[in-house]
């Protein structure tokens, strides 16, 4: 039986410190974020616009990881704009959820961007 492989990402938060956590091969970055909220903040995760108690967050990803990534979905970009600060949003923006961690994303740099106020409550 294989296991999945461990997976580092060095997620910058708000405040411009730098922390490498540690997911699984195939979970989404949403519930790494999620995992470590006591240590990111308690603001960088919020519930999804897609609803089901899922875990959401808005982050910017470098343009070397953009190009790993699939295309943002007009949906995606409709969830974006509903869940986090417009004034945040760019072409950086995704969402955590959409992003998988796989062997590509070993040692990726990705850094947390805002969510409207309301959505953390």
């Amino acid at each position: 039986m294989l296991f999945p492989s461990r997976i580092e990402v060095t997620v910058i938060d708000k405040v411009g410190r730098h922390h490498v956590l540690r997911g699984l091969e195939g979970q989404n970055l949403a519930s790494l974020l999620d995992q470590h909220a006591d240590t990111l903040g308690d603001d960088v995760v919020g519930n999804s616009p897609e609803g089901r108690g899922k875990a959401e967050a808005h982050v910017k990803v470098p343009n070397e990881l953009l190009k790993m990534l699939p295309a943002s979905t007009s949906e995606e970009q409709r969830y974006l704009a509903e869940f986090a600060e417009s004034s945040s949003l760019d072409k950086h923006s995704r969402l955590a959820s959409r992003i998988f961690l796989d062997q590509r994303m070993q040692g990726a740099l990705v850094s947390l961007s805002d969510l409207k106020p309301w959505k953390t409550l």
